[in-house]
């Protein structure tokens, strides 16, 4: 690797003074998480490791454990008055990836290429009813052959930056009202996902109303998809582009975890490309009803969802659905050791009939695409699409786990084609009758260090049916592979 390609990832972030930030502030803070466990006698007191959406982190009951002592203790409670009701917190991000993918199915081509990302945040707080919350991430890539996707960099973005209020207490009880940007994920992610295993994540604008109980919580929303460039704070936001809506309701039907249901219901409204004619962009609005079952019994874990999908695309009206499912079962071999066995399936229906006055295709919002991550998830999106298959996880203590998976991929529907990530056509529909995509192999291993640091291998192998190789998409990759280091403070 070239040198001044290492100097990009030592300071990913290009302008000046946010390298300074970086060099000064952050590189020497993700070090001292490094070893500050090791050389400092004292303790954190915070035992819990950091979450993906950092906003959903509560730091109040440090308030009793004041002086903090603990290094990285001490900037999550910074008391802003005597009466340490007021507080600031701060943190952030360092995380440095490696990828590299073979392409195409013939004449295969390999592309390796850095992607980082590095983040900041902060918050002031007066107890637990009221605070305001920043975010801002840079996001960027270098040598990938095609150059960066939207997915891949965005120099310098506000990815949340909202107030929140607390509107109602009472003895178990709360409900808030969040106004600003804001990441957004529900339920199984299915519809609504924050896109963590992308470089970019996805973020809105608009306004929340959070209600927590013991048995029951709910989720209201109303809010526009922020549209992503690029550059330095040059996202659009309130572009009319995507507008969504919608209520999640998560209610525990039996104690401990054995049986929670949640019905939801979500709307959008975008314009989007037509996949069945290749036009531009129509208007199309959808309204997704949902339920979500899952729970845990006896070393049993599952869950099972099913999606009816109204609405209207350009002069068609729009009727689709969509079911997934997990099961899995737990065996602890020992205090340390564990052992998962699993089974998971998706199914999302494709247009039947590009000539009637219906369109069937499956509109999946901002996805999480887990399943899709790898080989396979270059070329499609989850929807027009059937998958299924086992899963072996191996849990060799709380700090290491393994995990291997099969799944074997259809189109449920041979008059339409295929979506790439983007939501753009990468296979559009043709004469072939074949359902039968191919099969994918993943293999992953996740080493949590501490709650700080982690680290992250990812391989899978995309192995081609016939339909698949012969396709327009043929650059579409059969291997790929990710190395992820992850610093959190």
């Amino acid at each position: 690797m070239k040198a001044k390609h290492c100097l990009k990832v030592l300071l990913p972030l290009g302008l000046s003074t946010l390298r300074q930030c970086f060099a000064k502030v952050l590189l020497p803070l993700g070090l001292s998480v490094l070893f500050c466990h090791k050389t400092v006698a004292q303790r954190s007191v915070i035992h819990r490791p950091f979450k993906e959406l950092r906003f959903e982190e509560s730091y109040q009951h440090l308030k009793d454990s004041l002086p903090l002592t603990f290094g990285t203790d001490r900037i999550k409670y910074l008391p802003l008055k005597e009466s340490a009701d007021w507080f600031g917190s701060l943190g952030g991000e360092i995380r440095q990836t490696i990828e590299g993918v073979r392409l195409g199915f013939r004449d295969q081509e390999n592309d390796f290429y850095l992607l980082t990302r590095t983040g900041l945040h902060g918050s002031i707080n007066h107890q637990d009813k009221f605070r305001v919350f920043g975010e801002i991430l840079s996001s960027l890539e270098y040598d990938r052959l095609e150059g960066p996707r939207l997915v891949d960099e965005n120099r310098l973005y506000v990815l949340n930056l909202f107030a929140e209020f607390q509107v109602l207490h009472l003895s178990e009880a709360t409900l808030k009202i969040r106004i600003g940007r804001q990441e957004m994920q529900f339920g199984s992610s299915s519809l609504f996902a924050i896109r963590d295993g992308t470089n970019v994540r996805y973020t809105f604008d608009g306004v929340s109303a959070l209600y927590e109980s013991e048995k029951l919580n709910v989720k209201s929303f109303f809010a526009e998809f922020v549209r992503q460039d690029l550059g330095v704070f040059d996202d659009q936001s309130l572009s009319g582009d995507k507008k969504v809506w919608g209520t999640y309701l998560d209610y525990v039907v039996f104690s401990e975890g054995t049986l929670i249901a949640e019905p939801f219901y979500a709307g959008i409204t975008e314009q989007s490309f037509y996949h069945q004619t290749g036009l531009p962009t129509v208007n199309d609005r959808r309204h997704s009803f949902g339920l979500r079952l899952y729970g845990k019994v006896k070393g049993w874990d599952y869950g099972g969802e099913t999606i009816i999908q109204s609405g209207e695309t350009a002069s068609l009206s729009a009727s689709a659905h969509q079911a997934a499912f997990q099961l899995g079962k737990t065996f602890n071999l020992n205090p340390k050791h564990g052992l998962r066995l699993g089974w998971s399936g998706y199914y999302a229906t494709g247009d039947r009939d590009s000539l009637d006055n219906q369109i069937n295709t499956f509109n999946p919002y901002f996805p999480l695409q887990s399943n899709l991550r790898g080989a396979f998830g270059t070329l499609t999106f989850p929807t027009n699409l059937v998958f299924t298959g086992p899963s072996l996880r191996w849990i060799y203590n709380r700090n290491v786990i393994s995990t291997i998976s099969y799944d074997l991929y259809w189109r449920p529907m041979v008059n339409d084609g295929l979506m790439n990530p983007g939501g753009f056509p990468s296979v559009f529909p043709d004469n072939n009758d074949d359902h039968f995509l191919g099969s994918q192999v993943d293999v992953s291993i996740v080493y949590l260090i501490n709650k700080y640091l982690n680290l992250v291998g990812v391989y899978s192998h995309f192995f081609e049916s016939e339909y698949t190789r012969l396709r327009p998409a043929s650059n579409s990759a059969t291997d790929f592979f990710t190395a992820l280091l992850i610093v959190r403070f």
